[in-house]
């Protein structure tokens, strides 16, 4: 099921009423005061923003992230944990291969004598690379 493409924007039809808009200003719902006073602003205010920030993202996707009860938020903070670790390794990874590249290169510079010493100091420079 599609919805209304995004930007959505708000419009305010005095103090009871709220739209929520297209950029045409197509109107797309409508928010009344009920309940509380300028709810309906403050409802259509947030209504309008998290659509808007959700942008390119599947309706379907969206449900599926929130379904435990999780908020999108705690969602994308679980995800930028699992990136943020990732980063560490791949960090801690690329460390101990410059170690081993600057041991091998030692170890070269120690057997230039060594009749294939050319061809295995062209792969240490291919791995640097």
């Amino acid at each position: 099921m599609s919805h209304t493409k995004e930007p959505w924007k708000r419009y305010h039809w005095g103090n009871d009423q709220v739209t929520i808009n297209t950029m045409d200003d197509d109107k797309i719902a409508e928010c009344f005061e009920h309940f509380k006073p300028n709810d309906h602003a403050a409802n259509a205010r947030r209504i309008v923003a998290c659509v808007n920030a959700c942008k390119d993202l599947e309706t379907e996707s969206l449900e599926s992230m929130v379904k435990d009860g999780d908020t999108l938020y705690e969602t994308l903070m679980e995800g930028a944990s699992l990136v943020n670790k990732g980063l560490k390794v791949a960090e801690s990874l690329q460390a101990k291969l410059t170690e081993a590249i600057e041991a091998l290169e030692l170890a070269v510079l120690i057997t230039e004598s060594h009749p294939r010493w050319k061809e295995i100091g062209e792969t240490l420079e291919e791995l640097k690379r």
